[in-house]
């Protein structure tokens, strides 16, 4: 069911955002590569997608790549978006902090409504 399906993230995120927690040290000089590790990771799900398009039998494919596509984007998401939230701190003047993180928070929620219209507008 599709309630199933939207819980696939948050439960990803809260698994492996502890296991991350308890393996990782972040450190300065390290920011780039948990960055790129971040985007391998985002890239290795829409491999896993695909592949998962390219063994669909009678246009059914298999739930576990959603299980498995979904949990690695999580993973991708605990590397970058920390990241990206630090360096909008860091770059912005003291004065504009919080208008800066609210205008990146605001950017994320158009995406999602972009994201809605895109995904309307390509119903079977």
């Amino acid at each position: 069911p599709a309630s199933v399906s939207q819980a696939i993230n948050p439960v990803s995120i809260i698994i492996l955002g502890s296991l991350f927690g308890m393996f990782s040290k972040f450190r300065k000089k390290d920011a780039t590569a948990i960055f790129a590790f971040g985007l391998f990771t985002i890239s290795i799900c829409f491999f896993i997608l695909y592949t998962g398009c390219l063994n669909a039998n009678d246009g059914k494919v298999n739930y576990l790549y959603l299980i498995a596509a979904i949990s690695i984007m999580g993973l991708g998401e605990l590397c970058v978006a920390p990241l990206v939230q630090e360096q909008a701190i860091l770059l912005s003047p003291k004065n504009a902090k919080g208008a800066l993180m609210g205008m990146m928070i605001l950017s994320l929620a158009f995406s999602n409504l972009i994201g809605m219209a895109v995904s309307n507008s390509m119903l079977v």
